[in-house]
């Protein structure tokens, strides 16, 4: 409302101006008024002499200029100032709607990145026995490697398995490998029964990338020899899982003398509000509570690009005894 009143307080000064200087000058009070209205209030020579073109001195000596006349320019200046009103009141609108889109979104970037920040520390429930500084292990022969020739300044940057390890609070800090599947090895801090696996990704809002993030995933466990005997009563598979493994019995890289465990399949869900989810193992696996020291978790496929990203994995579980 401030513009506005500045604008109409300047027309009224402006056009007062005008007509008192014009009355004072001529004494002809009607043909001022007009005059400032017109915006073509005659000069002045250097002396003050006031000088008009002929077509405004007819204008003001003529008696067609009204009581009327003078009402109908007011309503003409009146209208003009409304429209402006409008304009301002709409752009005041427009830039109010722009600051609160503005806040909305910076709002809701900053509660995304706080509750993946918060999340990347684990549960406080369920320790993670995958965490690096915990003394979890990344075992570089059963996790897939980098191909491919770099050139420096030129290539992507490399980012090695034991991100996938470690807390993460940026966008791209993650294992990356240049394939739509791949494996991960890890030696974990002390032999546990697995019993849920969680995956981190940082949410569709913030991921310039979302079809980097993994989409099926199966997690394996090396079973230890003196838990082979309760492996071999074998555990049951969804149908579609194993459809999928057919004949295999262990991640693709694996030494053929190991024996593992599948223990947990499931799809890591990018439509969903929740960046770090967490999936529970087989039942079977549960009940039989295999002992191992010794994980692999295998991206069997990702959600459409050519290459993939695992931010961070976490192994929960229960220690013997």
């Amino acid at each position: 409302m401030t513009i506005i009143g500045l604008v109409v307080g300047v027309a009224s000064a402006i056009l007062l101006s005008y007509a008192s200087r014009c009355f004072f000058e001529t004494g002809q009070l009607s043909g001022c008024f007009f005059a400032g209205i017109g915006s073509t209030l005659c000069p002045s020579h250097a002396d003050g002499t006031v000088v008009s073109s002929p077509e405004l001195q007819i204008a003001i000596n003529s008696p067609r200029h009204t009581w009327e006349d003078f009402q109908q320019h007011i309503a003409d200046l009146e209208g003009h100032v409304s429209v402006l009103k409008e304009r301002i009141l709409e752009s005041e609108k427009q830039i109010a709607d722009l600051k609160q889109n503005t806040i909305s979104r910076a709002a809701l970037s900053r509660t995304v990145q706080e509750a993946f920040q918060r999340h990347s520390f684990g549960h406080l429930d369920l320790p993670d026995f995958a965490l690096s500084s915990a003394g979890a292990q990344v075992i570089h022969e059963l996790t897939t490697q980098a191909t491919g020739l770099r050139i420096p300044f030129l290539s992507p940057k490399v980012h090695p398995p034991e991100l996938a390890l470690k807390p993460n609070k940026e966008i791209g800090s993650c294992w990356r490998i240049n394939a739509r599947h791949g494996q991960l090895g890890v030696f974990l801090a002390t032999p546990i029964a697995v019993t849920h696996v969680t995956i981190e990704h940082p949410p569709k809002q913030m991921s310039p990338e979302i079809e980097l993030a993994p989409q099926i995933i199966i997690v394996w466990g090396l079973v230890m020899e003196k838990e082979k005997n309760l492996a071999a009563e074998g555990i049951t598979l969804p149908s579609d899982l194993a459809q999928a493994l057919g004949s295999r019995k262990s991640p693709p890289i694996a030494l053929s003398r190991d024996v593992y465990a599948p223990l947990a399949f499931f799809v890591y869900n990018i439509s969903s509000p929740n960046p770090v989810q967490t999936f529970p193992v087989f039942e079977d696996a549960k009940a039989l509570k295999i002992m191992t020291e010794i994980v692999v978790v295998e991206i069997m496929d990702n959600w459409g690009a050519g290459a993939t990203c695992l931010y961070r994995v976490q192994i929960h579980g229960e220690k013997e005894g």
